[in-house]
């Protein structure tokens, strides 16, 4: 019989807690076997929101963002062989908000993970608030993590014209909000030119539309 493919809409939340499916497959990436002592494992890492005592909400976000960094890096990797190192997208993705409950939260994750021996997590942690990108740099775990923090608003996928809508109706048109959204919208230019549609699992095309803001834009071949 089939696999049965869910297909996520466009209004739908990516309400990654109760998809058992979906928090399956950090799993065999954040294995003691896979982790090998320097990523943390899914059950350290579930022991870390615990201790931390973060809300659900963040716990909810900081699992859809991991989901949307590792697929934007499939994609990439089917496209163009270009090499991730996914599980540590995974564990950062899960982890960039360890902090969130205090000020500076950014750099106070860094610093937690490093304290824990996470060395290669703290760059992208630290940067997935405010992060130099230029047009023509070569993508890495830090830029997909920025990208995907940006269209995921909590649990729920959000395009980044409407994400820079929001922000701007609710702090003002300000020059640090235009530039955080430009370097995103850079990242994305960089990803849409560099994948190939048809690389797109079905399950997973609604994270393209939301990176692409729905015009369905695709880099090497269209489908």
């Amino acid at each position: 019989m089939p696999q049965k493919v869910t297909v996520l809409s466009a209004t739908q939340e990516l309400d990654i807690v109760s998809q058992q499916a979906i928090i399956t497959k950090f799993i065999p990436m954040l294995s003691h076997d896979a982790a090998k002592n320097v990523l943390p494992t899914l059950p350290e890492i579930l022991v870390v929101f615990a201790e931390k005592q973060l809300p659900q909400s963040v716990i909810a976000h900081s699992i859809a963002v991991a989901y949307v960094a590792v697929s934007i890096a499939e994609f990439l990797t089917a496209s163009h062989s270009i090499k991730f190192d996914i599980p540590a997208l995974a564990a950062g993705g899960l982890l960039h908000d360890v902090e969130k409950i205090q000020t500076d939260h950014a750099s106070r994750g860094a610093a937690f993970v490093t304290q824990l021996g996470y060395f290669s997590l703290a760059p992208m942690i630290a940067t997935h608030m405010e992060l130099v990108f230029f047009h023509g740099q070569p993508l890495g775990e830090a830029a997909i993590l920025y990208l995907a923090d940006k269209i995921c608003k909590g649990s729920k996928l959000i395009s980044l014209e409407k994400r820079l809508a929001q922000s701007i109706q609710t702090y003002g048109d300000l020059p640090s909000i235009r530039e955080k959204f430009n370097t995103a919208f850079i990242i994305r230019d960089s990803i849409v030119q560099a994948v190939d549609g048809k690389y797109i699992p079905l399950a997973e095309k609604i994270i393209w539309e939301t990176i692409t803001g729905g015009n369905n834009i695709y880099g090497s071949e269209s489908l």
